[in-house]
């Protein structure tokens, strides 16, 4: 899961893009980026609300983890 943080990480700079045959930008090379929230002193709502659902999905996967753990006791 870890090295998939890469691709979907959010915060990313464009450094290079390529134009497809339709005409449009694509980006070719990429840099994630830390959100600006740490120089800021504040955090923004795009920040919150992906710490929100990093803690939510947390949250979901310790209660299935619980659940599934429940149902094997049963059978």
């Amino acid at each position: 899961m870890l090295g998939s943080l890469r691709k979907v990480w959010p915060w990313k700079i464009t450094l290079e893009s390529i134009t497809d045959r339709n005409g449009e930008m694509i980006p070719a090379v990429q840099h994630n980026t830390f959100p600006g929230f740490m120089t800021v002193g504040s955090l923004n709502s795009e920040v919150l609300i992906a710490i929100a659902l990093a803690v939510a999905g947390f949250v979901i996967v310790i209660l299935l983890e619980r659940l599934a753990g429940s149902t094997d006791k049963r059978l």
